[in-house]
């Protein structure tokens, strides 16, 4: 299936530049044209976007053990 369409607003994606998968089964999108994370279930529901701090232009993403960013 697709996850989130183009644009700007909640669920959707400006420019995807990579995916994570939570131990639970989220999905992680890292949005550089949004400069954040949007959070969907696995099977492409919208859950909640995280905005980066100002400035910062994440290229990768990553998990750690522990399941932190």
């Amino acid at each position: 299936g697709t996850i989130g369409a183009p644009g700007n607003g909640p669920g959707q994606l400006s420019d995807p530049r990579a995916v994570a998968i939570e131990k639970d089964g989220s999905l992680l999108v890292l949005d550089a044209g949004r400069n954040g994370v949007s959070r969907f279930t696995s099977d492409g529901r919208f859950l909640d976007f995280v905005a980066m701090p100002g400035g910062y232009h994440p290229n990768g993403l990553a998990l750690e053990p522990d399941g932190a960013v």
